[in-house]
């Protein structure tokens, strides 16, 4: 969710049709009212763990690739809405069943681990997709649907260990 910015500068629309920072303002909020709300309901994560690894990789990948394949501004805006507070509400979630299930000593630990390798992924994927200097130098359509590409990649291997887990468990 880093390149978006980069996406909308791309679409040269008339400088009275750019709405980036009001989208970007209408994201925080939804986010946060989702996230009030999601302390409301009362659901066994783990017991859907499955069904949102699978749905929410895929519908990174989904909305992702409309972003590109509508190649219009308001689409982008409205796609990105939807990925973002997926992406809010994901994040809290697994910090949420994380926190749960572990002594809090370990959360500086864990969290500072998960920190630490989601910014080094940014930083490979930014350098060998994005750089001039890097060895694919994409430009932004063809990154997204690289980024479209690994979700759909994950959701197709996340299908894959659930099929494998319950093939084996009935054995």
């Amino acid at each position: 969710m880093n390149y978006e910015q980069s996406l909308w500068a791309h679409r040269k629309v008339d400088k009275s049709l750019v709405w980036n920072g009001f989208v970007e303002s209408l994201n925080t909020i939804l986010s946060a009212i989702c996230l009030t709300f999601l302390q409301f309901i009362q659901i066994k994560w783990e017991d859907y763990r499955p069904f949102v690894f699978i749905g929410s990789s895929l519908g990174f990948s989904l909305l992702l690739f409309g972003m590109i394949y509508f190649a219009n501004i308001f689409a982008d805006y409205v796609l990105y809405m939807f990925l973002y507070i997926l992406f809010s509400v994901l994040e809290a979630v697994a910090s949420n069943q994380i926190a749960t299930n572990m002594h809090s000593d370990a959360y500086g630990l864990v969290f500072g681990i998960n920190n630490f390798v989601t910014i080094l992924s940014i930083t490979l994927f930014t350098f060998f997709f994005v750089d001039k200097n890097g060895p694919l130098n994409l430009g932004i359509e063809q990154m997204f649907i690289s980024f479209s590409i690994f979700f759909l990649s994950i959701s197709v291997i996340f299908a894959l260990m659930e099929l494998a887990v319950r093939y084996f468990q009935r054995k």
